[in-house]
């Protein structure tokens, strides 16, 4: 019987494995493409690019680590240090391990067997990663609720669309453990606290503390479990206090737990570890996107796609409609069975207080933290489908207990109903593949080729921060922000040389951020003690000569001279590091944030009023209807926005453009890129913009010219 049970449930495991595993990996095929669209968008290894651009700073990460013994490229003051993210002057090669030494490990163990680059390395891992979640969520559930539970978890827990999207092969980020570390954890502490034998529970215990020790090595958020799992201890040990239940044992794993796990954490992690603890449920306020600022200087991550509220729908297609609902109506349902003695003793009888209470604080929290921000939907799907599949089992567990049917048919009941629920997500991983497209393209590496091959090794690249991890990775040049440090006043400074018509400040920020970094802006707002006031003195002399700078500094604002002085060199440099200006067609599609951060009102912490609006078409003729409400008649050369007049209309097509004038008292503007088909309402303001002119006109602008170019990015320099 032993050896029988033991095969089912490797079997299941199989399944599980495979269901994860397979579909998949029918996306390096970019099945939804066609064979020139596969080669624009697959790397020199015949494979897509990374889905996920912050992939490529885990995989230059790794790359260091085997280069260097660190994660930094260089120490600097005994510590490893990044040169190139957030240059000059870079920063600390800090980062959670677990991911580089995982891909580190697996790049020297592949190549035991076969020749394979670490690119193609780290690029396949999250596919073998991935299917552990479910079956450590089988091997959760299915001891409390059977083999039918366990398999309904198994199969929620990775097939959740949010889960598969970020797990996909080329998803290298700490995604993937996001899921399998918790409910490892939770699985181990649940076995040290219900097996009968001590010498077990201290191993379990053990065990479940290196897990915990591992999820802080994974990812920087990993003090939410810890949390969870001590707070719901104190509740469980409250409960029992009040109902007179004997923990003596429970109270035991606890604080074994809890001490080996910060023992642990402090080894691995040292005083950064402890600290963790409390800085991360401070600092996951700033991520929410109500938060607009961070004191004077905006909040960045309202930016973020992924960090944005979740509509209704992509609420509940994140965690997967059938894990959410079956979940959220499994706290009902399990909750009345735990609270009747006879109820639990029939159907959940080995469902211990703590875990059900554990799994309920959990989606709870993670319920409010998902209706904040889409990212943390992760965080919801394993407790949601540990209840969905307790509560399968506890159905299944009333059929055999309904003496009328017969056992055949209770079997045949109970796989139908585990296929009804599993098949409608196994096979929605199909339609989720469809339509996921790489991060970069052959363009982009062309850029990032060109600038390593024909820049000095000194020059710094400028662009919107989500394209610096490929850089660093490719064209091995600093990047003033990246990924890793969006959230910086930095962002305000490129996003303001973007959106202005002064070119001159244009290029003093680029110069001053390019050579000297943060130390203008910090240096003069601890001097000022004022943020808008340091904002308003650094826009008033960057783009000016440096002693009209002086005189401005001196006479203007009355800035003693040893302060002007220190100031100007770090904005009027003497030596100054040379730097190039990247722009992308995709700039286009988030190009709001670059003037609701370049005309921040600091005064008022708060985003200036703008517009900016997107749309498209499938008209060719002469009259053509945007997605936005825009109606254009190339005929009259006229053109309305929801039947409104428009200022001006720039038409852009094959590398020309023209324009023509139809309302001076419109204050808005459309720039119509016939060749995609899109159409750009743009506030009046930034008609002469940076931006416009770098990424919709790609013209020679004033004081800035192209260097390098192809179908979709352009390099530019400045022409002195």
């Amino acid at each position: 019987m032993i050896k029988k049970e033991l095969i089912i449930s490797i079997a299941i495991i199989i399944i599980i494995f495979s269901v994860a595993f397979f579909p998949k990996l029918e996306s390096t095929n970019l099945p939804w493409a066609t064979e020139n669209q596969k080669m624009f968008y697959t790397d020199d290894n015949g494979l897509p690019y990374m889905y996920e651009l912050d992939s490529y700073y885990n995989y230059r990460l790794t790359e260091n680590f085997i280069k260097n013994g660190h994660f930094g490229d260089t120490i600097k003051n005994n510590q490893s240090w990044d040169s190139l993210s957030y240059s000059p002057p870079g920063r600390p090669a800090v980062y959670p391990p677990l991911i580089v030494w995982l891909a580190a490990f697996s790049y020297w163990f592949v190549n035991l067997f076969t020749n394979m680059t670490l690119l193609e390395t780290v690029f396949w891992i999250p596919l073998f990663i991935a299917p552990l979640a479910g079956i450590v969520g089988y091997i959760f559930v299915r001891k409390y609720a059977g083999e039918y539970a366990g398999i309904v978890t198994g199969i929620l827990l990775i097939t959740a669309p949010l889960y598969v999207l970020r797990t996909f092969p080329g998803f290298f980020d700490t995604d993937m453990f996001n899921i399998v570390l918790p409910l490892l954890t939770i699985l181990l502490f649940s076995e040290a606290i219900e097996t009968p034998e001590k010498r077990n529970m201290a191993i379990f215990t053990i065990f479940s503390a290196v897990s915990l020790m591992l999820f802080s090595m994974a990812w920087t958020g990993w003090s939410y479990l810890f949390y969870i799992m001590f707070f719901t201890g104190l509740i469980y040990i409250l409960l029992c206090k009040l109902r007179k239940i004997k923990f003596k044992k429970f109270l035991e794993v606890f604080l074994l737990f809890i001490g080996l796990s910060l023992i642990l954490i402090g080894i691995t992690s040292g005083i950064e570890g402890f600290l963790s603890l409390i800085n991360y449920p401070l600092s996951f306020f700033t991520f929410l996107p109500g938060h607009d600022s961070i004191g004077s200087w905006p909040n960045i991550y309202e930016s973020v796609g992924e960090l944005q509220k979740p509509n209704f729908d992509s609420f509940i297609s994140g965690a997967g409609p059938v894990n959410l609902g079956l979940g959220i109506f499994g706290i009902f349902v399990i909750a009345s069975i735990m609270l009747r003695r006879d109820m639990r003793t029939k159907y959940l009888p080995e469902l211990s207080w703590y875990v059900f209470i554990l799994i309920f604080v959990w989606i709870t929290l993670a319920l409010i933290a998902y209706s904040s921000g889409i990212r943390f939907g992760l965080l919801v799907i394993a407790p949601l489908a540990v209840f969905s599949g307790i509560l399968v089992g506890v159905a299944i567990n009333y059929l055999d207990n309904f003496s009328l049917l017969k056992s055949k048919k209770k079997l045949i009941l109970s796989i139908f109903l585990v296929m009804i629920i599993c098949l409608p997500p196994i096979a929605n991983i199909d339609q989720t593949v469809s339509f996921f497209f790489p991060g970069a393209d052959d363009n982009m590496m062309n850029s990032a080729l060109w600038i390593k091959d024909n820049t000095n090794q000194d020059t710094q690249i400028i662009s919107d921060w989500s394209y610096g991890h490929f850089f660093t990775a490719f064209s091995n040049r600093g990047v003033v922000f990246d990924g890793g440090s969006q959230n910086t006043p930095r962002t305000y400074w490129i996003y303001k040389a973007f959106s202005t018509d002064n070119e001159s400040l244009s290029e003093g920020i680029f110069r001053m951020l390019s050579s000297s970094g943060d130390e203008s802006f910090t240096t003069l707002e601890n001097y000022t003690k004022n943020t808008s006031l340091t904002v308003e003195i650094l826009n008033n002399i960057l783009g000016i000569p440096k002693d009209d700078a002086r005189n401005v500094l001196r006479v203007k604002y009355k800035i003693d001279p040893i302060m002007s002085e220190k100031l100007l060199n770090y904005t009027h440099p003497v030596k100054t590091n040379p730097f190039v200006v990247f722009t992308s067609n995709d700039m286009i599609y988030g190009g709001q944030w670059t003037f609701v951060y370049g005309d921040w009102n600091f005064k008022k912490a708060k985003k200036s009023n703008y517009t900016y609006s997107g749309g498209t078409t499938n008209s060719t003729g002469e009259i053509r209807n945007y997605s936005n409400g825009v109606l254009l008649n190339l005929k009259n050369k006229k053109a309305t926005w929801n039947g409104k007049s428009i200022y001006s209309a720039i038409i852009v097509e094959n590398d020309t453009n023209y324009s023509f004038l139809m309302d001076n008292k419109s204050n808005f503007y459309a720039i119509f890129l016939m060749n995609e088909k899109r159409v750009i309402i743009i506030d009046k303001k930034y008609q002469n913009s940076l931006f416009v002119k770098m990424v919709f006109l790609k013209q020679p602008t004033k004081l800035f010219k192209p260097i390098y170019k192809n179908k979709s990015t352009m390099i530019w320099t400045t022409k002195s």
